[in-house]
């Protein structure tokens, strides 16, 4: 039967996980990355650069400042940075917090008393406003956890005026007990550089020019562009309406200038700056407000001297701006119990990265803008790295292109290596995609637990998971590649998904044979995968034991049965009736069943006995291996995420799948925002808890073995 025709090609390709993100390649120069950022109009113009401690190692441009004339963008262009704003805040209070000023544990109130007596009042009005267990402390209105008025509240008055506005913050309940929901909050920060003028006796911005902007040489940073730095501006774009290019973004270019005159009180404001902004920034210049959460304008060379200090760990030319402890804690999860997602954490003014998904390590701190700036310093690399761009309407698809390409090609060409692994593209069956690394931990003696974690199963690709995590936790990873259904199609093979899922069974049992060989515990081995990943490690925890004693091959004659399972973001079934359950709409899995998934929607009752031998739904029994599902994205569709995207990924696959667990008796967790996991802060953790809590080399599994 044909199962592959070029159509059912390009729909593999555009039903392909959306996750799988080609990285830069190593041998790309930083310049030719960012000139494809403009080519496939995602932006319309682009400065980035790395540097190390010692210095600048790559400053590159590509694209426009202006789109109308063809401007070319300078290397000191000036940009919005937006929330990046955020981080700069954060180290401005750290700096107080190292000079014994004011602590994080503080109530804001000790310093503020006009939010003494505040309440919390629920959003859903079940309950009537009460007192919150505690005050809100400094550490939550810079970690986003205070549960504060958030800015875009109906009937909130900006004033232009830090002390009025936080006083306004201070009349608002809040929204929820503190310290127990991370909720994105400017209000919060702008109420931590109202601290810092409270505590330091200065004004917020003067603090940040005087201590921090001057002393640096970030002589571009500024609330209030000039007009020499105004002519150096890179103007932002949105998609054209046919959504085939980009246009310039200017919001309010013909305000005259009596009107900006009358709204700044007099202050001349750049007509470039209004035309960027909007006419609204002219208050912002007559009362010289500074918005600690997001009103700063920079440059690639200030961030650089800002960054630069942050990864020299708080000094920058022989002069200290924060001590190594205040560095490690604004750089480190201030969240407690409170979880934001499995990628990621929040400090003191900074996000954080819980993988090196993007390209900079696990470990590594920094923040985003609005019109999509960033940067990160990655103290695994020894790196900085700083992206700007001004762009209104970036998809979370572009993004994940503009960050991920940009930072693994810095981290490839100016980074510390990836680890390379202890033992690589060893052979666990005949074909060329039979292939597994071997990831050992540094530290320990072994015998050592492991997790498999599987690649593609349309395009072969092996990747590890998570090292810098398992590592600590004295776990290997091996990465595994199968066979995929485009060499099921090539061979003609009636039931393609059959090549992926028999090669996960006898990955686990190879490992298990060689345990062995490479110091691993053959007693503690758990699977897992990212997105179509997920399949075939759910495949190996759902099924019986393939052993098969009378077998000729050694490696078959191992048990295949697992610790556990981690599925990240995942498709737990191959039945399209349940998918259109799950999720009304969604189309994924073609050609898994030998066909397009229209087809096995039309002839499901024909296909379930494929079905019900390879989807992992209805290998469900009460001692299957437990399994935990992750996933970062809620019930609702986020701002930034396609509606195919998010369908393909979203977590009704999880909830579905979990209530056919439950009822087979088999042990189930599904982990997303609103459906948190008490036993297990995330899927990491549970992986390590199982593996390390079990009793190496069980008798069970021994017996089995001889």
């Amino acid at each position: 039967m044909k199962i592959c025709s070029a159509l059912c090609l390009l729909i593999l390709a555009l039903l392909a996980p959306s996750t799988i993100v080609d990285a830069a390649d190593a041998n790309a120069t930083l310049q030719s990355v960012l000139q494809s950022f403009v080519d496939k109009h995602i932006a319309s113009g682009v400065v980035a650069l790395v540097a190390n401690k010692e210095g600048v190692l790559a400053l590159d441009t590509a694209g426009y400042a202006n789109l109308a004339d063809k401007s070319p963008l300078r290397e000191d262009a000036v940009f919005w940075i937006a929330s990046m704003s955020k981080s700069l805040t954060g180290v401005a209070l750290m700096m107080l917090v190292d000079e014994g000023k004011l602590s994080l544990d503080d109530p804001v109130e000790k310093y503020l008393p006009e939010f003494k007596g505040q309440l919390v009042a629920a959003l859903d009005g079940s309950e009537p406003p009460h007192p919150p267990k505690h005050p809100i402390t400094v550490r939550e209105i810079m970690c986003h956890t205070s549960g504060m008025v958030l800015a875009n509240d109906k009937g909130l008055k900006q004033t232009q005026n830090l002390k009025d506005d936080v006083a306004e913050y201070a009349t608002r309940p809040l929204r929820q007990e503190p310290g127990t929901k991370y909720e994105y909050n400017n209000c919060g920060i702008n109420t931590g550089g109202r601290l810092i003028e409270v505590v330091s006796g200065l004004a917020y911005a003067d603090f940040m020019q005087t201590r921090l902007f001057t002393p640096l040489g970030m002589r571009d940073t500024t609330c209030w562009p000039n007009d020499e730095q105004a002519a150096r501006l890179a103007h932002s774009s949105r998609l054209t309406e046919d959504k085939l290019g980009l246009v310039d973004v200017n919001l309010d270019a013909n305000v005259s200038p009596k009107i900006l005159e009358k709204l700044s009180a007099g202050t001349h404001v750049p007509q470039p700056v209004v035309a960027e902004m909007g006419f609204g920034i002219s208050n912002d210049y007559g009362k010289h407000y500074a918005m600690p959460a997001g009103g700063y304008f920079s440059t690639a060379h200030d961030l650089s001297q800002f960054c630069r200090m942050l990864l020299r760990g708080g000094e920058l030319d022989g002069k200290r701006y924060l001590s190594e402890k205040a560095l490690n804690t604004l750089s480190a999860s201030q969240l407690g119990e409170v979880k934001l997602s499995p990628k990621e954490s929040y400090g003191v003014g900074f996000s954080l990265k819980l993988s090196d998904e993007e390209g900079p390590s696990a470990g590594s701190f920094g923040h985003r803008g609005a019109r999509r700036t960033a940067f990160w310093i990655d103290p695994k690399n020894k790196l900085a790295m700083v992206i700007l761009v001004e762009r209104l309407d970036m998809s979370g698809e572009q993004q994940k292109v503009l960050y991920g390409d940009f930072m693994k090609t810095a981290v490839a060409k100016y980074g510390n290596p990836p680890p390379a692994p202890t033992f690589s593209d060893i052979s666990f069956g005949p074909h060329p995609h039979q292939l597994i690394d071997i990831y050992l931990p540094k530290k320990g003696d072994g015998p050592f637990p492991a997790i498999l974690w599987f690649g593609g199963i349309w395009k072969a690709s092996k990747h590890p998971a998570n090292l810098g995590f398992f590592d600590s936790k004295g776990v290997a990873v091996i990465a595994v590649e199968t066979r995929t259904m485009e060499d099921a199609a090539a061979d003609k093979e009636k039931e393609p998904i059959s090549y992926v899922q028999t090669d996960a069974i006898r990955a686990v049992q190879f490992v298990r044979h060689n345990a062995a060989k490479w110091n691993l515990d053959p007693a503690r081995i758990a699977t897992g995968g990212g997105s179509q990943g997920a399949q075939p490690a759910l495949f190996v925890g759902c099924s019986r034991d393939y052993a098969n004693s009378a077998s000729q091959d050694p490696v078959e004659r191992e048990s295949s049965l697992v610790t556990c399972v981690a599925a990240y973001r995942c498709q737990p079934t191959l039945d399209p009736v349940r998918m259109q359950e799950w999720v009304p709409g969604v189309k994924w899995g073609a050609p898994a069943l030998g066909c397009s998934f229209e087809e096995s929607l039309k002839r499901s009752d024909e296909l379930l006995p494929i079905i019900q031998k390879w989807s992992p739904d209805y290998l469900l029994h009460k001692d299957a291996a437990p399994m935990f599902f992750e996933n970062e994205w809620g019930l609702a569709l986020p701002k930034d995420i396609t509606q195919a995207n998010y369908d393909v990924h979203c977590p009704n696959w999880a909830l579905g799948f979990q209530s056919l667990a439950i009822r087979a008796g088999a042990t189930c967790f599904v982990n997303f925002p609103e459906h948190p996991v008490r036993e297990y802060s995330d899927i990491w953790n549970f992986v390590a808890q199982k593996l390390l809590n079990r009793p190496a080399q069980s008798r069970s599994l021994e017996e089995k073995r001889n």
